[in-house]
This record gives structure tokens, C-alpha cells and sequence, in this order.
């Protein structure tokens, strides 16, 4: 016969505290630092709260920013605006129960490691470290952004190309692990360029003002001619990322499995590496009619920016640099230990200058993923001017045609996809007494019905 019996001790009432920092430190009108520091320790609560609802976990959490104005260094006239962000963000969450052990709390775990005899002060120190490792939460994020324009130039040339030139740069780092994830590291960076040219007002010319003394081509010598565009915009953009994670090893007691932990819990990596780039144009050659027309594509450099680098790995060893193939080839793995033997593939990153590098000298074709254009045009016709057309309003006629082409997913046969789409809208009003009205007999009826009345 077997009894368990529970019993009641006594009750957990350990306290903590918490506090809340915030540094601002403004340097002139250079810029200014901000830090933000939070510390929480195991048992905290508020003052109302049970002994079930207090916290039982360690937060450490601080966060620094910083803000410049480069621009400063530079005289005011100029116009230059280059702001310059800077932010390094910590986050540290320690629980008091190992999350992998139900009930047992870290502390005893580590008093456990020290009373190990078989392990020196540098192992001891080691395996501490690993299993407070294993129990947190941890993210350390850093990042940095950048924009450089002019404005206000006096020079019409500089005003109309340096001024309207954009550039931006931004990247981020990122390291966490957690009781689930004993890696989740990312990076990515973005980069653009854009140039932006907007007309203030019409620059007009009457190109047919010989025909002022024409009969009947009176009007078209009072046509204004608009020969500069309202806007002219284009702009590229690189942005590319990389994140990789692995699930932490949890082996179980009596697990017995000859499959190395590299496979088990394999390392996922992915990579994205894309550029983009759109154009936009706006012109309205006269006050009847507009035009628009808008291009954008999207480009892959996925296949172009990694290599992928195998090693095969066994019960007892690992092997880097070769793929299972070559290992067979070379004698490295016998064939009856092949069932044992795994290929695992991870993921080399080329450098970035090194892809475009070779875009740029015609040794590298991206994939492109994407590409749309769109034409706009809208037609006033006014015709309240011409005497015997007065009676018809004819409403605006506007002609958009879409195209759009998308590529098929990398790997299937699928093909692309195309899509096209015109569309035009219009309309007319007739006001037919207006019409009766140009006619003499139809005034005539119309004063002699006002008269009788």
C-alpha cells in the first residue's frame, strides 16, 4: 500500500522591489540622450495584492537613446537636415522556478551545481552560467538611422537637383534566447535614394498666338501651353535581413536516441535580400487636361546574396566543409555507417558590396519579382465659352490603365501572372432649353407667356 501525504508548512512571503529611472540630457540644440532604467526583484507587488498575485520573476530592463542633429556642424544657411538616431534596448527577465523543472527553483539548481564534486571552479562557473541562461528571457536590441536633404538653396540649379535629392539609412541587430529558443538572433539593414522635383506654378507659352486675327482659330491663339511638369519623383531602395533560430535541447531522463542534437534541433536561418525602385510623373500640358504615370519593380538578390556551406554529422563527430556526397566520395563516412551519418546545410552571407559589385558590372541578373505601371489622364473639356455648345456640359473623361506583372514562387512551375485593366469613365448633360433659346420664336413664346402671367 502506498500513502502520500501533503502537508503544509508554512508560506512563501518573500518581498521585493521595484524602481523606475529616467535620465533626459538635452546637449544645446545638438541633440539630446535619453535612458530609461527599470529594476524589479522577485516578490513584488502592489500593496494590495495577494501572496498568489505578487511577481516571481527578476526584471532587469534598460534602454538608451540617443538623437543628433549632425546638421549642426554645418551652417544654418546651407539648409542641410541630418538627423542621426542611436538606441541600444535591453531586456532580462530571470524567473524563480525553472521553467523546464515544474517546481524547482533556480537558486537550488545553482546551489546544486556547487555542491558537484566532479567539476572545478571553472566548470562549476560554466554550468551556473548555462542553466541561468537557460531559464531567462533575454533581448538586446541596437539600432541606427540616418537622413541627409538640403532645402532652401538659392541657386535655381542647386534648388532644383541637390534640394530634391533624399538619402536614408537604417539598421538593427538583434540577440535573444529564451526557456524555448535557446538562439533568435536577426540583423537588417535599408538603405534609399530618392530624388523629388515639384513645380511651384505653370510655366505657360502661347504657342499658336499667330492666330489672335484668325476667324474661327481665335481661341487656339489664347491657348496656354504648359511645358514644365507638376512632378517628377524616383526613388530606389536596398533592404535586406537575416534572422536564425534554434529550439533549446530538451533531452528527457532514459532518452536513449543516437540522433545527434544538431539534428533534432537544426538551426533555421532565413534571408531576404531585395531592392525596389518606382518613378512618378505628372504633367498637365494645359488647365483641360492632366496626365499621370507611375512604374515601381521589385527585385530579388535571395539566390545571389548566400551560399550554402554543409557538414555532416554523426553520433560521434561532425565533419565541416563537405557535403554527405563528398564525404562518401572521400572515404570520410563508410557506407555502413551511412544510416547514421546526416547532412546538415547552413547558410553563408556574402557581403553586400560584393552582389552589387557584381550588378553593377553586368555579372549578376536579380530576379525580378514584380513589376506594375499605371497611366492616368483626365480630359475637362469646357465648352460654356463656345456660344452655340453652351447647351452641352460634358463631364470629365478619365482614362486609367493598370498593368501588373508577378513572377511565380522561386522553386514551382507555376510562371507568372499578368494582370491588365483599362478603365474609362464619362458623361454629357443636355440642357435643351437652353438649346429652344438660341432660336427667336422660342424667346418670343417666353416673353409672351411672361407677359401673361
Amino acid at each position: 500500500m502506498w500513502v502520500n501525504e501533503l502537508r503544509v508548512s508554512g508560506y512563501d512571503s518573500e518581498n521585493g522591489w521595484a524602481a523606475l529611472s529616467n535620465v533626459d540630457i538635452k546637449l544645446a540644440d545638438v541633440g539630446n540622450i535619453k535612458a530609461s532604467f527599470q529594476r524589479q526583484t522577485d516578490g513584488f507587488g502592489s500593496l494590495s495584492s495577494s501572496l498568489g498575485e505578487r511577481e516571481q520573476l527578476n526584471i532587469n530592463n534598460w534602454t538608451v537613446t540617443t538623437e543628433l542633429n549632425a546638421d549642426k556642424v554645418i551652417p544654418e544657411r546651407f539648409g542641410w537636415n541630418i538627423p542621426v538616431n542611436v538606441q541600444i534596448q535591453s531586456n532580462t527577465t530571470t524567473p524563480r522556478f525553472s521553467p523546464t523543472r515544474g517546481d524547482i527553483r533556480l537558486e537550488e539548481i545553482l546551489d546544486q551545481i556547487d555542491e558537484r564534486e566532479d567539476l572545478d571552479e571553472v566548470e562549476k562557473s560554466e554550468a551556473k552560467t548555462e542553466a541561468t541562461e537557460a531559464a531567462q528571457t533575454y533581448k538586446l536590441t541596437k539600432s541606427l538611422s540616418t537622413r541627409v536633404a538640403k532645402t532652401g538653396s538659392r541657386n535655381k540649379i542647386l534648388r532644383n537637383t541637390v534640394d530634391g535629392l533624399t538619402v536614408s539609412y537604417s539598421q538593427a541587430t538583434s540577440d535573444g534566447r529564451s526557456p524555448s529558443q535557446e538562439i533568435n538572433d536577426s540583423w537588417r539593414w535599408s538603405s534609399a535614394v530618392g530624388y523629388r522635383f515639384q513645380s511651384r506654378r505653370p510655366k505657360t507659352l502661347r504657342p499658336f498666338f499667330f492666330l489672335d486675327g484668325v476667324p474661327l482659330l481665335r481661341a487656339l491663339g489664347g491657348l496656354n501651353f504648359n511645358f514644365v511638369p507638376s512632378l517628377v519623383s524616383t526613388s530606389g531602395s536596398l533592404n535586406r535581413q537575416f534572422s536564425q533560430s534554434r529550439e533549446r535541447a530538451v533531452v528527457a531522463a532514459g532518452d536513449t536516441t543516437a540522433t545527434p542534437l544538431d539534428v533534432r534541433f537544426p538551426l533555421r536561418e532565413k534571408h531576404a535580400f531585395t531592392h525596389g525602385r518606382d518613378f512618378q510623373f505628372q504633367y498637365n500640358p494645359f488647365n483641360f487636361l492632366n496626365l499621370s504615370f507611375d512604374l515601381d519593380t521589385n527585385q530579388s538578390f535571395n539566390t545571389a546574396g548566400v551560399d550554402t556551406l554543409y557538414s555532416v554529422v554523426t553520433p560521434d563527430t561532425s565533419f565541416f566543409g563537405v557535403s554527405l556526397e563528398e564525404a562518401l566520395a572521400a572515404g570520410i563516412i563508410p557506407e555502413d555507417q551511412l544510416d547514421n551519418a546526416y547532412e546538415l546545410g547552413r547558410l553563408d552571407i556574402i557581403p553586400g558590396t560584393n552582389v552589387l559589385g557584381r550588378f553593377a558590372s553586368g555579372g549578376l541578373t536579380p530576379r525580378t519579382e514584380q513589376h506594375g505601371q499605371v497611366f492616368r489622364a483626365s480630359f475637362r473639356p469646357r465648352l460654356q465659352g463656345i456660344g452655340f455648345l453652351n447647351w452641352i456640359q460634358i463631364q470629365d473623361i478619365s482614362y486609367n490603365a493598370t498593368f501588373d506583372w508577378t513572377n511565380g514562387p522561386v522553386g514551382r512551375n507555376n510562371g507568372a501572372s499578368i494582370r491588365n485593366n483599362v478603365d474609362i469613365r464619362g458623361g454629357v448633360s443636355l440642357r435643351i432649353q437652353d438649346l429652344w433659346r438660341k432660336f427667336g420664336f422660342y424667346e418670343s413664346i417666353e416673353d409672351a407667356q411672361e407677359d401673361y402671367t
